[in-house]
């Protein structure tokens, strides 16, 4: 009797893992489905990894297998607690509650009472014919790991595939370009741009052997517009992205440029939400690395993964920073989905372990540094070399501190490896961020200085005039024109070339210095840009602003730096002659793009 009654236990234990392995699987596989048709046939983004079509499913089995582990322990201990009727619901409600999920605009109340419907459901029905329904599982798990594998094989043989390009031989006399963006770094928070504090010592030293441009203004005042713009010099008006639309490939990028005569690209990013692959950033790229492929990250490629994240993360989270993040209203233009983030000596270390594998031809290579984009990651020595008791405020400069470090390192590891000589190197941001001013924090919610006038640092031994200062207001829109010409290929993108600012040549009348933001989503009320479209012109003394309503914004930032006090206000419609021409253009240049100009309130 008591042989028999160990056999069955046996029996029900493995009957409990073949049924959480073949659920796993299938509800993997079932969101994977769901991804496919949000990515390609509705084209919404989905904030997951490239290759979700085996990571998704994989996030699943890790779940499903604890669950399956525990259920059976509780087949062991009391057998009848898991009869195929209990264990169905228990796997089939947390799958179910998991794609419910993906659903935004449901109460998550009503989410798991229309779980508990379906898996009370499926338990009937399971219960009815418990011996069928677990050879169907049998087969089932052996037909969806057969899938896996297959999807696994696909994505791996890709990547080699994709490694194997063939190129044009480039000369062997062109040099080396690294582009290099802190992401979310304002200029004025860097001791390289008179910030009290010693927030890049090693930017500064890199200064006397560089060209520094001390009013370089981003396109956009956030992420991937303002990278659109880095790679294609076009305005941000010019291009398709937008906050759920990606960048589109009707413009030539400096990675396509650069590919065409001979150089090897590729690019390693640590902003996961807005320069993966997904966003259309990778294009002309033979290498794009843009999510880690860790165990972490499998975990977090599910909706049941996102789910325990922001379980765990709600027990575990203090007060005081659940209060924080009231205090500053925090909000993601885009669903809460997590990744496993890449810091700074992540990117270091895979940009290396690419350029080690090919030296006979010139490369270019795109890194993006995601350490001071909230949350801020700096360990507690930067905090104390920077801090001033502000603790948002310390944690940003911290980021920044803990960046002018690896930049050191980076360099370093280029010398040591006889490149840097050979290598034009820019050091630039994608926009900056707001820390207070203007009753505002972060980012993409207007049109402010410290969103637009980020650093640039343009490094090339016997190609720029070492210790160079640039005083002149300039675009990052200019930059892709710059690198073509310092690099000496034969080719052209948009932009005037920012040569002759330290040639001293005669330079054309150059196009108005636009920035500009779409209208946010999900934003508070009191956010400029939850009104409208925006956009400004910046000239090296002026910054004129137009919101959404038209309403003018006007600030002398040579003579008022934080932008105190609205010259606009103080006369209605009239603005100095030298920006009413520049203002004249930039709405010229606007009416004449695919969308429509915010029509000011002031007078011409």
């Amino acid at each position: 009797m008591d042989r028999h009654a160990t056999k069955v236990d046996v029996r029900r234990e493995e009957a409990v893992l073949i049924a959480a392995v073949f659920l796993a699987l299938a509800f993997g596989f079932a969101e994977v489905s769901i991804l496919a048709v949000q990515r390609h046939v509705l084209g919404h983004f989905i904030w997951t990894p490239g290759p979700f079509v085996w990571m998704t499913p994989l996030s699943y089995l890790m779940f499903f297998a604890v669950v399956g582990c525990l259920l059976s322990l509780v087949a062991i201990l009391r057998p009848t607690w898991t009869s195929p009727r209990s264990v169905t619901f228990v796997l089939v409600a947390l799958g179910t509650l998991s794609l419910l999920s993906m659903l935004r605009r449901i109460h998550p109340l009503a989410l798991v009472l229309l779980a508990c419907g379906v898996a009370a459901t499926m338990g009937r029905v399971v219960a009815q014919r418990p011996t069928a329904w677990e050879r169907a599982y049998r087969r089932g798990t052996v037909l969806l790991l057969t899938l896996w594998v297959g999807a696994l094989g696909v994505d791996l043989t890709k990547e080699q595939v994709e490694g194997r390009k063939d190129s044009t031989s480039a000369e062997a006399s062109l040099p080396n370009v690294l582009l290099i963006v802190w992401d979310t770094v304002r200029a004025r928070s860097l001791s390289l741009y008179g910030y009290d504090l010693e927030t890049t010592p090693f930017l500064e030293q890199l200064a006397n052997h560089a060209v520094v441009f001390d009013q370089a203004i981003s396109t956009a005042s956030w992420t991937l517009p303002a990278h659109g713009s880095l790679f294609t010099g076009r305005d941000a008006h010019e291009l398709s992205a937008n906050w759920l639309t990606p960048f589109g490939d009707e413009h030539r990028t400096l990675a396509e440029v650069f590919g065409e005569h001979g150089y090897r690209t590729a690019a390693f990013t640590a902003n996961w939400a807005y320069t993966d692959g997904e966003k259309g950033l990778s294009r002309g790229f033979d290498t794009y690395v843009d999510h880690r492929i860790t165990i972490a990250q499998v975990m977090l490629s599910s909706a049941l993964g996102q789910l325990v994240y922001r379980w765990v993360g709600g027990i575990m989270v203090t007060q005081g920073a659940v209060d924080f993040l009231r205090e500053i209203e925090y909000v993601h233009p885009f669903p809460g989905r997590m990744a496993d983030r890449r810091l700074a000596a992540d990117v270091n270390h895979e940009f290396f372990n690419w350029l080690q594998t090919e030296s006979s031809r010139p490369f270019f290579a795109f890194l993006n540094f995601m350490d001071a984009h909230h949350p801020y990651n700096a360990p507690e020595e930067y905090l104390n070399r920077v801090g001033t008791g502000d603790p948002h405020s310390d944690a940003y400069h911290a980021a920044i501190a803990l960046l002018d470090e690896h930049l050191q390192h980076l360099f370093e590891r280029l010398e040591a490896a006889n490149r840097l000589d050979h290598t034009i190197v820019v050091i630039t941001s994608d926009h900056g961020e707001l820390l207070g001013e203007h009753d505002l924090i972060g980012h993409g919610n207007s049109l402010y200085l410290p969103l637009l006038h980020v650093p640039l640092l343009l490094y090339a031994p016997g190609r720029v005039p070492e210790g160079t200062r640039v005083l002149e207001a300039v675009s990052l829109r200019q930059l892709p024109a710059t690198l073509i010409e310092v690099a000496g290929i034969d080719a052209h993108l948009p932009g005037e070339s920012l040569t002759d600012l330290w040639l001293g040549r005669p330079r054309d009348i150059a196009s108005p210095i636009l920035a500009e933001v779409r209208a946010g989503l999900n934003t508070p009320e009191h956010y400029p840009v939850t009104i409208g479209d925006m956009w400004s012109v910046t000239t090296s003394r002026y910054h004129y602003i137009v919101d959404g309503l038209g309403r003018v914004e006007l600030y002398d930032h040579r003579q008022d730096p934080l932008e105190l006090h609205d010259l606009a206000q103080d006369q209605p419609g009239s603005l100095p002659a030298d920006l009413e021409t520049e203002v004249q253009a930039a709405e010229a240049i606007l009416r004449a793009g695919p969308r429509p100009l915010p029509t000011t309130d002031r007078a011409h």
